[in-house]
């Protein structure tokens, strides 16, 4: 039989709720459950964004999404001789949430498809990704404050959330699992789509996709100063977890909008942490010496394939070396600068021995980065154009 969907056009399930109780479907008792995997989460980009151009919408395959508009609705302890509270007060209107997703292996011409091309999309979206929560302006202020993103919670529900920075950059690997992004959202406002049964649109990938996991990505430390050593390879490293915190802040100012004026950022935190099989003397050895240092040229590079782990390079795919060029066939390479490895934190257990090391990066004064040298503590640098004067 054809598919005919033009037939179901009348059927009550796709109103908005709000049904007729004279009506044959309705009824004073009667509603009705609107699924949630119908919806979507979509990412529009006004500017080029690594090698997405301007209006770029991407559509994300996503775990969760709990982007909101919230507002505090408080009480006025006013003394009137009642029993009950007789006044209120509006708090300001906070749009915020997070955006959970796998990192999958696309293309959205769909088929059977090269593998290039398939590295390609991975790539672009990983890299537009990056660039929209690290890269600063001349001033300082986030590049790509004005991405707007498409939510659609059900089929009678959706909305679009303007001006969305990324406050938090969260990425996480662990051994036998797949990689995950968790993207913490400040928006300036939220608008609703007037049509949220046909909008937003949907869109085209590759299915079925994979997701990359643990073996596609590869975690290598490196020492400088006063040592050339590797400090770990990733053959040792069952768990890493990276956050870049922007510490955005919302401004208000009385100009008739419970909305926030402004939405700007601080200084950058970077951290995350490392698990590692074993023990691992010589970062011991770093963190127990970092009072008899005085700086630290250290790095933690990250580099993402596709593919079994000797088939791209031939070799070992860790990231050594001064060259800052990750090995051939990476479809994503940073490195973090000036990292203060922290004292490792181990238990005894029955289980197999593992020690945890937390890390900071900071900002580096030679980070060897050709394009720039602003003191970022990502190489490649994304915000080459700061400061302005």
């Amino acid at each position: 039989m054809p598919c005919t969907p033009a037939t179901c056009s009348d059927s009550p399930h796709l109103t908005d709720g709000n049904i007729d109780p004279n009506s044959v479907a309705g009824g004073p008792f009667e509603h009705y459950a609107h699924m949630g995997w119908v919806g979507s989460a979509a990412l529009n980009f006004k500017k080029d964004i690594g090698n997405l151009s301007a209006g770029s919408r991407v559509t994300m395959r996503v775990t969760g999404a709990d982007i909101r508009l919230s507002q505090e609705i408080n009480s006025s302890d006013v003394i009137d001789g009642r029993i009950d509270k007789t006044a209120y007060w509006l708090g300001p209107k906070i749009v915020e949430g997070t955006l959970n997703f796998p990192i999958v292996a696309d293309n959205a011409t769909g088929g059977c498809i090269d593998p290039a091309d398939v590295q390609t999309s991975a790539a672009n979206l990983l890299n537009a990704i990056w660039i929209w929560g690290t890269t600063r302006d001349g001033y300082g202020r986030m590049c790509y404050w004005n991405t707007d993103i498409d939510v659609r919670y059900a089929n009678h529900a959706a909305f679009k959330y303007l001006d969305s920075i990324i406050n938090e950059l969260n990425f996480s690997v662990t051994q036998s699992d797949f990689a995950t992004m968790d993207l913490g959202i400040i928006a300036r406002r939220r608008e609703e789509f007037n049509e949220p049964l046909t909008e937003p649109a949907s869109a085209t990938f590759l299915s079925p996709a994979r997701v990359l996991t643990w073996n596609d990505f590869s975690f290598t430390g490196v020492g400088a100063c006063d040592t050339t050593n590797l400090l770990f390879r990733s053959n040792q490293v069952r768990d890493f977890k990276m956050t870049i915190d922007n510490n955005a802040e919302r401004y208000f100012t009385c100009n008739g909008t419970l909305y926030p004026v402004d939405i700007n950022v601080g200084k950058r935190d970077i951290s995350g942490s490392i698990t590692l099989l074993g023990y691992n003397h010589l970062l011991r050895k770093r963190a127990e010496g970092n009072d008899s240092r005085f700086t630290s040229k250290d790095t933690i590079r990250i580099a993402a394939y596709i593919g079994d782990d000797r088939s791209t390079t031939g070799t070992s795919r860790d990231w050594t070396g001064d060259a800052w060029v990750a090995p051939t066939g990476s479809i994503f390479a940073k490195a973090l600068t000036g990292v203060i490895f922290q004292i490792e934190e181990v238990s005894m257990t029955n289980e197999v021995l593992e020690t945890t090391v937390n890390w900071l990066a900071f900002g580096a004064d030679d980070n060897n980065d050709t394009d720039n040298n602003n003191y970022e503590a990502i190489i490649p640098g994304t915000s080459c154009d700061y400061p302005s004067w």
